[in-house]
């Protein structure tokens, strides 16, 4: 008959508490993360669409731009054209102003004015949005705002557009 080990039983069932406590640690700090992310989708979702506000101006004029002039869906975003009241007229398409912004083209590399190629991240989005300067240093159209981002608000237009 196998005699009881107190001492191997105690070892074993402290073994046993301590992976207990790091698989919820995981699942709880999993669930945190994932949080987070839904957090950072949605605010990047409304500073995208101009339903949170994101401060900018046109490049080198000191008077902040209206919300509505300042959405990035004003010119990143397919828009469909009204139907035309003239029939005889040709059909226009659905457009963007700039190039439509999603994960593939944020960070598929490319060349710009035969420049080394190029891609964007987290941070190189973030200096184009504030200073205009694109990931080959080259500036972008004056007319897009220059924005006064906070790191959070870079963050979260990231995660959503990366989304897409």
């Amino acid at each position: 008959m196998a005699r009881f080990d107190r001492g191997r039983a105690l070892g074993r069932m402290r073994w046993g508490l301590l992976l207990a406590a790091l698989a919820f640690c995981a699942v709880s700090g999993g669930g945190y993360w994932w949080w987070q992310q839904q957090a950072r989708l949605v605010e990047g979702e409304a500073l995208f669409r101009g339903e949170a506000a994101l401060a900018g101006a046109l490049a080198g004029q000191a008077q902040s731009l209206p919300s509505m002039a300042t959405r990035c869906s004003n010119c990143h975003e397919t828009h469909q054209p009204q139907p035309l009241a003239d029939k005889a007229s040709s059909p226009v398409s659905a457009s963007t102003y700039a190039s439509p912004l999603s994960a593939t083209w944020l960070q598929q590399a490319r060349l710009r004015h035969g420049g080394p190629e190029t891609r964007y991240d987290a941070r190189s989005l973030c200096q184009l949005l504030r200073t205009g300067v694109d990931p080959a240093m080259i500036m972008v159209s004056t007319v897009m705002p220059r924005y006064q981002a906070t790191d959070a608000q870079c963050a979260a237009l990231w995660t959503y557009l990366t989304s897409r």
